[in-house]
């Protein structure tokens, strides 16, 4: 499996109310920030070990990168890559991707922040 998916969006929030936002969708969903840079974070969440075990794409080894740029408006660029030599990929792993996805955005948007 080898999946990488990318969306830029607009958001209304600075980087400082992203980084309270991306914290809460870190813990909600299981990842553990490795990078949190001014505007640049990375989120890690699986393993190879635990994909050899389970279909689960959440078990899944994944990275996700979020970047902000504080223009008028202030900009997200967000990536979700899932990769395991030990699966393939299916419609539905797709389809749970760009879920998550939105979910990301939803939160970078404020959406679910409170």
């Amino acid at each position: 499996m080898n999946i990488k998916m990318e969306r830029p969006f607009e958001i209304l929030e600075n980087a400082e109310p992203a980084s309270r936002c991306l914290e809460s969708w870190s813990q909600k969903y299981g990842y553990t920030c490795t990078r949190d840079l001014a505007g640049d974070w990375e989120f890690i969440r699986g393993t190879q070990l635990q994909a050899l075990y389970s279909n689960d794409i959440r078990k899944t080894p994944t990275t996700v990168r979020v970047s902000i740029n504080d223009g008028d408006p202030a900009t997200a660029h967000c990536s979700i890559h899932v990769r395991s030599w030990l699966q393939w990929s299916t419609a539905s792993d797709l389809k749970r991707i760009e879920e998550h996805m939105e979910l990301l955005q939803g939160y970078l948007k404020g959406a679910f922040a409170k």
